[in-house]
C-alpha cells in the first residue's frame, strides 16, 4: 500500500495542480537525464509529455490502485517510454530475398545422401519461377507441350527449350550438392 502522502499527490496531479504536474515532470526528466538514453532534447521533452499523459490515463482509470510509491510509478512509465524511443530511433534493414542464406545446414548433407526426393525438391526450389511453372504443370498436372504453350501463352518450342533448360539446371545444382560446400 502506498503512503498517504503518495496518494494526496496524486489526487493533486488527477485534479491538475501545477505543482504536482511539475513534481511528475520533474521524475521523468530525473530517469531521461540519469539512464543515459542519448536522446535529443526535444526528444526528451516529449518523452516527459508522453510520460505525464500515460501516468494520468493510468491513473485516471477505474479500478486503478497505486500498489508501489507514486514516484516509482512515474519512473516505471518514464523508463517504458524512453525505451520505446531509443527502438523507434534504432536503425533497421529491411530482409529481401536476395540475401537469404544459401549456405546448407549441415544435418541436409545426411539427409540428401539418403534421400533423391529431398535432393530433388532442394534443385526445384533453387530454379526460378519460370522453371519450376513449366515443371509443375508437365511433370505433376501431366500436361503435355501443346498444352502447356497454350496455356502460358508461348510457342510450343519455346516450351521445348525452356524445359531442356531448366532440366540442365537441376543436373547443375545436383551435381553442385555431390560436390560438396566449396572450399
Amino acid at each position: 500500500m502506498s503512503p498517504p502522502a503518495d496518494l494526496d499527490l496524486l489526487r493533486q496531479f488527477l485534479a491538475g495542480h501545477t505543482a504536482a504536474t511539475r513534481q511528475v515532470e520533474s521524475w521523468a526528466r530525473e530517469v531521461i537525464r540519469y539512464k543515459a538514453y542519448r536522446l535529443y532534447q526535444t526528444d526528451a521533452d516529449d518523452i516527459v509529455q508522453q510520460t505525464v499523459i500515460a501516468v494520468w490515463r493510468a491513473a485516471s482509470r477505474d479500478g486503478f490502485s497505486l500498489q508501489i510509491g507514486f514516484k516509482a510509478f512515474v519512473r516505471h512509465v518514464a523508463i517504458a517510454r524512453c525505451i520505446d524511443a531509443v527502438r523507434r530511433t534504432r536503425p533497421t534493414a529491411e530482409l529481401t530475398a536476395e540475401v537469404a542464406d544459401t549456405a546448407l545446414a549441415p544435418y541436409l548433407d545426411q539427409v540428401f545422401a539418403s534421400d533423391e526426393g529431398a535432393r530433388l525438391r532442394y534443385a526445384l526450389m533453387q530454379l526460378g519461377e519460370s522453371c519450376q511453372e513449366v515443371i509443375r504443370l508437365h511433370f505433376y498436372e501431366e500436361m503435355q507441350y501443346a498444352a502447356i504453350a497454350e496455356t502460358l501463352g508461348r510457342a510450343e518450342a519455346t516450351m521445348r527449350v525452356r524445359m531442356f533448360n531448366c532440366i540442365k539446371d537441376i543436373r547443375k545444382i545436383l551435381r553442385d550438392l555431390d560436390a560438396g560446400p566449396a572450399a
